[in-house]
């Protein structure tokens, strides 16, 4: 994404765990059914969803970052976890938040 730059270590092991999820979402309906369901989860007040049109068929890197972007790495990383619970994707939902932390 042209001008993002993490500004620290762990932010930017944020962003590389949302993708990692992301690239592993399988078959290609299940990524379709995630963008779908950027619209439907309950969003933190303050923050405004990503218009469908914007998600069209963007990649997994352009989805992560547009994440990102809208959302900074904190809460990107809740939010994908709220979006993974939704599809009942509990394993995915559980490893991201211990992958966005990294080796402690």
């Amino acid at each position: 994404m042209p001008g993002y730059k993490a500004t620290s270590l762990l932010e930017g092991r944020k962003r590389e765990a949302i993708l990692k999820v992301l690239e592993n979402l399988t078959p290609r309906s299940s990524r379709k059914k995630f963008k779908m369901k950027l619209g439907t989860v309950p969003l933190r007040e303050g923050f405004e969803r990503i218009p469908r049109g914007a998600l069209g068929q963007i990649d997994i890197v352009d989805l992560t970052d547009q994440l990102v972007a809208s959302y900074y790495e904190d809460y990107a990383v809740e939010f994908v976890v709220a979006v993974l619970l939704d599809m009942g994707m509990l394993l995915e939902a559980a490893q991201l938040p211990r992958a966005a932390r990294g080796p402690l």
